[in-house]
C-alpha cells in the first residue's frame, strides 16, 4: 500500500505539471504562473475570515464573499515570496509546490513576476468574475448563510462542550502521597550492610595495631556509607507522610518547585512507566519555569529541563494506578482550560507557592495524552 501510494502521488505531481503546460498553451506562461501565487494569497485572507466567522458566527457578515473583498482592500495580501514554499491543499495527493511549478514553466520567481500576482484587486477584475453569473450577489449570501449556519452550530457545541468540562472543576485539593517503601528498602539494605562491616573492622584495627591507619580508613569509609545511605533511606520514610504532588482548581504543586504551576499554561502531560513512574508537564513558552529546592541527593522526586522546558514528576503514586492519575490530571486541566476559555483566564501571579521541601529507570512509552480545551 505505501508503494501504491508513492505511484499515486508521484502521478498525481505528473499530471499537475502537464496540467500547468496545457494551460500555458492557450494563455501563455505568465497567467498560469501568477495564478499559482495570487491563490495562495488570496485564500490567507479567506481563511482569516473564515476563523472569525468560526469563533463569533453571531457577527458574520451577510455576505462574506464581500467581506474577504472588503479584508483584502483594507490589508492588502501578504508579501507574494511567502507563497513560493506553498502546495496546494488536497485530501490525499501532494502537489508540487509553487515556485516548483512556476519553474516547470520555464519562468522564474522575478520581481515583475511576484509584483503582478501580489497587486490589489481591480474593479474590472470584480466585473469581469461578477459577470460569470447569473445573480453574484444572491450566491455570495446563499453560500455565506450556510457556513455561518455551520459555524453557529459547531461553536454552540463547542461551548456547551466547554460548560462541561467546567462543571467538573472543583474547590477542593487531591494530594498525592509517593510509595516509597520499596526506596526505601532499597536504601536501608546497603546502609544496614555497611554498618556491621565497619564495626567488625574496628574490632579488627584493635587487634591487630600494626594495620591500624589502614583499617580506620575502611572503617570511615564504610560508616560513612552506611549513615549515609540509612541517613536517606529515613528521609524517604518520612517523607511518606508528605504529598508529593497536590492538585487544586488552579494548577498542580509539586514536592521540590517553589511555585505553582498554573492549569492553564500546561501544553500536554506525558506518562512514562517502568521501574517508577515519571509525569511530564509542558509549559507554555511565555511560563515561567519554576526552582528546585533542596531535595535528598538519593531521593529526587522533580527535575525541571531548562533547554527542553519541561517539569518531571517522578514517583509512583500510593493507592492509585498511574493511569487513573494521569485521568485525575486530565480531568483538572480540562475543566480548568475550559473554565479560562469561558470566563477568561485568571491572573497569574509570579509569587513564590511555600511547597513541602523535604533514576537507573526503565522507559516504556504507556499513555500520551495531549490536553487542549479546544479539543474537549
Amino acid at each position: 500500500m505505501t508503494v501504491f501510494e508513492g505511484a499515486v502521488k508521484h502521478w498525481s505531481r505528473v499530471r499537475e505539471l502537464e496540467a500547468d503546460a496545457a494551460s500555458r498553451r492557450f494563455t501563455g506562461p505568465q497567467a498560469p504562473a501568477r495564478a499559482r501565487i495570487r491563490t495562495a494569497l488570496i485564500s490567507s485572507v479567506a481563511n482569516r475570515v473564515m476563523a472569525e466567522t468560526a469563533a463569533m458566527p453571531q457577527a458574520a457578515a451577510p455576505d462574506l464573499v464581500e467581506a474577504m473583498l472588503q479584508r483584502a482592500a483594507q490589508a492588502g495580501f501578504p508579501p507574494p515570496s511567502a507563497a513560493l514554499s506553498d502546495r496546494q491543499p488536497h485530501p490525499t495527493d501532494t502537489h508540487p509546490s509553487t515556485i516548483a511549478r512556476i519553474e516547470a514553466l520555464g519562468l522564474t520567481a522575478d520581481e515583475y513576476l511576484l509584483s503582478r500576482a501580489g497587486r490589489p484587486i481591480q474593479a474590472d477584475e470584480l466585473d469581469r468574475a461578477r459577470g460569470l453569473f447569473a445573480d453574484w450577489g444572491t450566491l455570495c449570501r446563499d453560500l455565506s448563510a450556510d457556513a455561518v449556519e455551520f459555524a453557529t452550530q459547531q461553536h454552540s457545541n463547542h461551548q456547551a462542550a466547554l460548560r462541561r468540562a467546567a462543571a467538573q472543576r472543583t474547590e477542593a485539593e487531591t494530594q498525592v502521597f509517593q510509595a516509597v517503601r520499596g526506596v526505601a528498602l532499597r536504601l536501608w539494605l546497603p546502609g544496614s550492610f555497611f554498618g556491621p562491616i565497619g564495626r567488625f573492622l574496628t574490632y579488627v584495627a584493635i587487634a591487630k595495631r600494626e594495620t591500624v591507619s589502614t583499617m580506620l580508613l575502611s572503617v570511615a569509609f564504610c560508616l560513612l556509607t552506611g549513615g549515609f545511605a540509612l541517613w536517606n533511606a529515613v528521609v524517604v520514610l518520612r517523607s511518606r507522610h508528605i504529598p508529593y504532588l497536590t492538585l487544586t482548581a488552579d494548577g498542580f504543586v509539586c514536592r521540590g518547585l517553589d511555585r505553582m504551576i498554573p492549569w492553564v499554561c500546561v501544553e500536554h502531560v506525558n506518562l512514562v512507566t517502568g521501574q517508577t513512574v515519571s509525569l511530564t508537564f509542558k509549559p507554555s513558552a511565555t511560563t515561567k519555569l519554576p526552582l528546585v529546592s533542596d531535595q535528598p541527593i538519593l531521593f529526587k522526586t522533580v527535575r525541571v529541563n531548562a533547554k527542553q522546558r519541561t517539569v518531571v514528576v517522578h514517583g509512583k503514586p500510593r493507592g492509585m494506578q498511574p493511569d487513573a492519575l494521569l485521568s485525575l490530571i486530565g480531568r483538572h486541566l480540562n475543566a480548568a482550560q475550559a473554565h479560562a476559555a469561558l470566563h477568561g483566564p485568571p491572573e497569574l501571579s509570579d509569587q513564590v507557592h511555600p511547597a513541602p521541601t523535604l533514576k537507573g529507570e526503565r522507559r516504556e512509552p504507556r499513555l500520551t495524552l495531549p490536553l487542549h480545551a479546544v479539543r474537549l
